[in-house]
This record gives C-alpha cells, structure tokens and sequence, in this order.
C-alpha cells in the first residue's frame, strides 16, 4: 500500500490547510483487482451528436466510439481522504498523518466500512492572519515532493 498527496484536493479550509491523501493498494493487497482498471484513454471529444445538456444522443454510436478508442491500465485510489492542518504543519507531519490515514483506510477496507474512517478534531477559525498562512502553506504542499520527503523521513527513523 501507498498513498499520494493528490494537489487538486489541497487548500485552505476556515483557517486551516487541507490536504488530500489518495490511498492505493499493492498487487498482493486485499481488493487490488477491484482498483486496477483498463480506461480509455479520450483525449478529445465525442463528435457525435449530443444534447443541451452535453450527453450523447445516440448511446450506440457513443459506445462504438468509446470501444475504438485506445486504453491504459492504472490504479485507482481505494479510498480519498482529506485532513485539515494548522497552518504551521511541516512537510514530516503531513507524511506521519498520511501514514497513520493509509493504515486506518486499509483496516476499515478491510471490514468494508471506509465510513468508519475519522478525523482528529479541529478548529475552524474566521482570522484573516491565519487563512492567509494556511492559502501560503497550500501553495508549499502543492509544489513539495512529498514522496522524496517520506523516503527521507523512513530513513531518519530507522
């Protein structure tokens, strides 16, 4: 198992930085087969006719389309799940906390209830110093590389 920093799901959150952690499976985990998928791959759209709601008019032809297309296999993540720091969070703090989510995920995929995953709790706050140190704060999660800083911190704690 694994988890990656997914950037489109980090900002500023009532005061605080929120960060999502999208949680995968390895071959030999429970589950894998369920989460590694063959996806077309549509890199422009669909030129049949569609409606005024952007949905294809003719569900044969869309699905004819769909079947010519080429394809990848990838892994999709078993569970997303977002936490809610204080602005002064460090880059190793994020990594313990994505650790601590990918074990409490894997143990709730495993009784089939990601419901039962939780949070710490926190408090949101109106403070404008501390929304703009959590909007700075985001804008540094985005750009670290969060999977040279958790190999770095494994091996500091060895």
């Amino acid at each position: 198992m694994y988890f990656k920093i997914n950037t489109t799901g980090c900002g500023e959150k009532k005061g605080l930085v929120e960060v999502r952690f999208d949680c995968y499976l390895s071959p030999l985990d429970y589950g894998y087969a369920d989460h590694h998928v063959t996806v077309p791959v549509i890199s422009e759209a669909y030129p049949g006719k569609v409606n005024e709601m952007g949905s294809p008019v003719d569900q044969k032809d869309y699905d004819l389309w769909i079947s010519s297309l080429p394809t990848i296999t990838r892994d999709n993540p078993f569970c997303c799940h977002f936490r809610c720091f204080e602005p002064d969070v460090t880059d190793e703090q994020i990594v313990k906390a994505g650790k601590e989510i990918l074990v409490m995920s894997y143990t709730n995929h495993l009784m089939g209830d990601l419901r039962a995953n939780a949070n710490p709790k926190v408090n949101f706050t109106t403070n404008i110093v501390k929304i703009q140190a959590s909007l700075s704060r985001v804008e540094n999660v985005k750009t670290a590389d969060f999977a040279e800083i958790a190999a770095i911190y494994s091996k500091e704690r060895v």
